[in-house]
């Protein structure tokens, strides 16, 4: 037997269940309220059922709770069971056929069919009866919605169905006559003088539909929806100001709805003013201090404010009510890599995906933390995961074409770009990105068409101008490349792509010191930031400057501390000066705050072989591989040292064979393989490889070298001369001229014979 006391409790519960559900938005915190008694509604009614499975009431309006916490899965399901406890219960048949009609239209009819059969004098199963008809294109929706009405000549909502079924159907007319009989039957009731005022919106008759939105604010103060129509019709007419003095209006008549207090602050938002939005928020927090949504909105607006530490105060104090917040973990996330913590957001973000792994934007902003750290095959891995969650996230397909860009990906650009055409064809970054990969494979023609494309989606950006820029710079239309660059810079004086494309274009046309002095120029302009004194670092190094540049060098790392560009750049600075202990003290100062950039582990160990430190660079290599398991560039340079040094055979074939997997265009690859091949005793599987690798590569003389030993290896001695003598014309005085000297002499010593 159920307990009476329990079925006392539950009977209260469904009572304050149907007042809430009938209600308008008069809840102090509405959606938070809401949602959190449902919550404890829903904890109730599985209890009851716990004790008694039999209690129909209880499982359908678990099911009604379901359905007003949009949990429409648990909603269908709990409706299964009410009908199986009690089949003809009309109310879970209509419901279910709600449900249904979004994605199984013949099972909602027969729901509907077997709710009429019960009832035919239900007016809600007639009205979903005619919702199905209509999708059917079956005229018969007209006679159900007739006999809803006949049935219920005093609810607004059988005339406002009729209504919106007639205005599917083009009836506008009659559409707005049933709105106008709604409004007769519920004269206290701001929905159907909002449906009116979107018919008049329809009608282009925009002072009408005005009057009817202010007259629904008036009528129901407390309908929110009635007071944003009324702000986005003034908005839409170009009435900004009176939009926000609507939506102040709204926060005044509800002052303790902290959604009609939100209202302002999202209007703000979207329109791109931050810092009153922040004003708004503030203000609004100081009497809803509590409230953990409006908490996390406000440390959001403050983070991307600039406000750092106003944000992270109000996250820390969320995190202190509920530690694994979500929501606050990724916010903090996004905090800590603004201050340049990678290793800490990195951290963050996995405690939210443990807690929840379908968070897509947690698995984008994880890869963007391992691609700041040099780790791009996991990083693109995480990607793909949001990308699998969420196959329209944006971010994250441009994320991975350009990772392929930066890789040598051409194919993985080219598929990517197509995508984000595909999904976001008003959107100017597939466009931009297709470009990009047009312009590898110096297609000039269809480059500049993606670009003119992209201009035209986003006349204020300044990437469609670089991208212009570049290909007049291919075109070698130089003075039309510098127009489009300074084009560019004008619209966005930060731009890396435009300073770095207008320094290059000015050097080749006007010398490396009227770049030096363009790019110092736009740092007054724009303010220091590190790819612009980077840019200017590499002019100077080229023009010998090296002090300047070594000084331009240590500013981009000190504006940027993760920036792993600018420690290489410093490496490569001291390496010029002869200076290469401190070249590697640079490298792994690089490696040590990204233990995980493969681009800082290479280093570290191409400059330990230099001195003579073959031990440590084997062991800076195996860390590599330990921190970075899926790096090609580790795993190639690991496979050349084992080689050069030794080392065990087998696995420098497994390495190189790995790397080969992950980097299958690279020519680099290519030849670490084939010379492992080589080395193993297979020349014979080393000279289609090698020869890939010259052609990609044609003036690379190590690939030449490694190539015409392996002709030699296989007796195809002619061939091996000309390749050797290629390679020998290439770098006269490089770390194989040596060898390649003795084996032609060897050669010309074998045929004097």
């Amino acid at each position: 037997m159920f307990k009476p006391r329990l079925r006392v409790v539950v009977a209260f519960l469904l009572s304050c269940f149907l007042l809430i559900a009938t209600s308008g938005c008069k809840s102090r915190t509405e959606n938070e309220k809401q949602q959190h008694y449902y919550e404890r509604a829903a904890t109730e009614f599985r209890r009851a059922l716990a004790i008694d499975n039999h209690f129909v009431d209880a499982q359908f309006y678990l099911a009604q709770t379901y359905s007003r916490m949009r949990d429409w899965p648990s909603a269908s399901r709990e409706l299964s069971r009410t009908l199986a406890l009690k089949p003809d219960h009309v109310q879970a048949h209509v419901e279910l056929a709600n449900i249904l009609i979004g994605h199984d239209l013949n099972q909602a009819q027969e729901h509907a069919e077997i709710a009429l059969k019960i009832d035919s004098n239900s007016p809600d199963a007639h009205m979903v009866m005619a919702t199905i008809y209509h999708l059917r294109g079956n005229d018969a929706w007209r006679r159900e919605m007739r006999t809803a009405i006949d049935l219920a000549p005093n609810r607004a909502d059988t005339y406002l169905t009729m209504a919106a079924l007639q205005l599917a159907m083009g009836e506008e007319h009659d559409a707005e006559a049933n709105v106008r009989k709604a409004i007769e039957v519920q004269p206290r009731s701001a929905t159907p003088l909002i449906a009116l005022g979107k018919i008049k919106e329809r009608q282009m008759l925009l002072d009408e539909a005005e009057g009817d939105y202010r007259q629904a604010t008036s009528t129901e103060p407390t309908n929110l929806s009635a007071w944003a129509e009324l702000a986005r019709i003034h908005a839409t007419r170009g009435r900004q100001d009176l939009a926000e003095q609507t939506l102040a209006q709204a926060r005044a008549a509800n002052p303790n709805n902290i959604t009609a207090g939100r209202m302002l602050a999202d209007m703000y938002l979207a329109t791109g003013q931050e810092q009153k939005a922040e004003a708004e928020l503030a203000s609004l927090y100081e009497k809803f201090s509590k409230d953990g949504r409006l908490r996390l909105s406000y440390a959001e607006v403050a983070m991307h404010n600039g406000h750092a530490d106003l944000a992270q105060q109000l996250l820390q104090q969320q995190l202190q009510f509920n530690p694994k917040d979500c929501d606050a973990l990724v916010l903090k996330a996004q905090l800590t890599m603004q201050a340049g913590d990678l290793e800490q957001a990195k951290a963050l973000l996995k405690s939210a995906l443990n807690s929840d792994p379908n968070i897509v934007f947690a698995h984008y902003l994880l890869g963007e933390c391992l691609i700041a750290g040099g780790q791009t095959a996991l990083a693109e891995s995480e990607w793909s995961v949001a990308l699998k969650l969420n196959p329209a996230h944006m971010e994250s397909r441009r994320a991975l074409a350009k990772a392929a860009l930066q890789t040598g990906d051409l194919k993985g650009l080219e598929d990517n770009a197509a995508k984000l055409i595909q999904d976001h064809p008003n959107m100017a970054d597939g466009y931009l990105l297709r470009a990009a990969n047009y312009l590898q494979h110096a297609d000039l023609t269809r480059a500049e068409s993606d670009f003119q494309i992209a201009m035209k989606l986003a006349p204020s950006a300044a990437d469609p101008y670089s991208g212009i820029a570049g290909v007049r710079a291919a075109q070698k239309r130089r003075g039309e490349a510098i127009a489009n660059y300074e084009k560019a810079l004008s619209l966005d004086p930060r731009s890396p792509a435009a300073m770095s494309g207008l320094a290059a274009v000015l050097a080749e046309q006007s010398g490396t010191e009227k770049a030096i002095q363009r790019v110092k120029s736009q740092i007054d302009i724009a303010g220091d930031i590190a790819p612009f004194d980077l840019i200017l670092s590499e002019l100077q190094r080229k023009s010998g400057h090296l002090v300047e540049a070594e000084a331009a060098a240590r500013r981009a790392i000190a504006l940027e501390a993760t920036n792993g560009a600018a420690y290489m750049l410093l490496s490569q600075i001291q390496e010029q000066h002869k200076d290469l202990p401190q070249a590697l003290f640079t490298a792994q100062q690089w490696l040590k705050i990204l233990p995980g950039d493969s681009a800082a582990c290479v280093r570290v160990a191409e400059l330990q072989q230099r001195l003579a430190m073959k031990y440590d660079a084997l062991q800076t290599l195996e860390y590599g591989l330990r921190v970075n398991p899926n790096s090609a560039a580790i795993a190639n340079n690991l496979a050349v040292l084992l080689v050069e040094s030794g080392g065990d055979l087998n696995r420098a074939v497994s390495l190189a064979e790995s790397a080969r997997r992950m980097m299958p265009s690279s020519p680099s690859t290519a030849d670490t393989l084939a010379w492992t091949y080589v080395q193993r005793g297979n020349a014979k599987a080393a000279v289609d490889l090698l020869t890939m690798a010259v052609k990609q590569s044609p003036s690379n003389a190590t690939f030449h070298y490694h190539l015409g030993v392996a002709y030699q290896r296989l007796n195809e001695n002619a061939r091996a001369r000309q390749v050797l003598q290629e390679a020998l014309k290439l770098d006269p005085q490089g770390p194989q001229s040596a060898e390649i000297r003795r084996l032609l002499s060897l050669r010309e010593a074998s045929v004097r014979q």
